[in-house]
């Protein structure tokens, strides 16, 4: 494995264990999936850099960093509930069989 792999992957970790704190501690709604705000997180972040890389760095990268995850915590605490048709939480019992 590649060094930034396993840091990536030591983040996501702690990310995912973060919100799964979260919930136990009913800052988030119980059924919130802790891996979709990791993806979600991630995602956000390799767009922030990749923007920040193709348009000469000019913006706040810990500043976008803050911002994607206010943005995503906020979207786990008020979907975490509604229903998967209606656009909520994707949970482990929505995901397809490998």
């Amino acid at each position: 494995d590649h060094p930034i792999r396993e840091a990536i992957d030591d983040y996501a970790r702690r990310f995912v264990t973060a919100l799964r704190q979260a919930c136990e501690a009913k800052e988030l709604p119980a059924d919130s999936d802790p891996y979709l705000g990791m993806t979600l997180l991630l995602g956000a972040m390799c767009q922030s850099v990749a923007t920040w890389l193709l348009l000469g760095r000019p913006a706040d990268l810990v500043g976008a960093g803050h911002a994607a995850f206010r943005i995503i915590w906020a979207g786990l605490e008020s979907t975490a509930a509604a229903p998967a048709s209606a656009g909520g939480a994707n949970t482990q019992a929505d995901r397809p069989k490998a």
